[in-house]
């Protein structure tokens, strides 16, 4: 993807904000060795155990 003066600030708002969902910093608040999962939490976000 090319990014140029005239590329709209929303596109550009839109890729930092995917950018900054690739990574996150949490904490393990569930661990299942044998099914090899865990819930982290991240914030005010907990991922869901399936």
């Amino acid at each position: 993807m090319f990014f140029s003066p005239s590329t709209p600030s929303y596109q550009l708002t839109e890729i930092i904000r995917r950018l900054d969902n690739l990574l996150r910093i949490g904490t393990i608040t569930h661990l299942d060795l044998s099914a090899a999962r865990c819930r982290v939490k991240s914030g005010g976000l907990s991922t869901e155990v399936a």
